[in-house]
């Protein structure tokens, strides 16, 4: 009984200690922009509400402006999230997602919120890109 206190106390005690800093994201932030000829204005704003919709598949991931006219939609993604465990916090990093559509052009506009945390820029990287790539899958076609 006392080895397993020791070792938990031990456990605590390292990971209490570990540092969290705010991580940079003024660099983080991706674009992709993207010329369809065959699809209307109003074509290319229908797909890309599905497409959120469809990639959007969390509850946190939400959809909070959009304006047909204007060719405008926004909204926040979360890009990851951690549970609270015994020694460690909940986390959630989250992105503004924008996207601007014109007669034959649209664009993808991907911004992380700050965050704190430790070595998890390369995960976080890896997910904007998937969510790139999936935009350029969707609309490359």
């Amino acid at each position: 009984m006392k080895k397993v206190l020791l070792v938990a106390l031990i456990a605590l005690l390292f990971t209490s200690c570990m540092m969290y800093s705010l991580v940079d994201v003024s660099k983080m932030g991706k674009e992709k922009e993207i010329v369809v000829d065959n699809l209307s204005k109003d074509d290319l704003y229908v797909k890309a509400n599905m497409w959120l919709v469809g990639y959007f598949v969390d509850s946190r991931s939400v959809i909070h402006f959009r304006d047909k006219e204007a060719g405008v939609i926004m909204g926040k993604y979360l890009v990851y999230h951690r549970a609270a465990a015994s020694y460690m916090s909940a986390m959630e990093v989250t992105a503004t997602v924008t996207i601007t559509i014109k007669n034959n052009f649209i664009k993808l506009e991907v911004k992380p919120h700050p965050y704190y945390d430790q070595l998890r820029e390369g995960y976080i990287d890896n997910q904007l890109e998937a969510l790139i790539t999936s935009f350029t899958l969707e609309f490359q076609n």
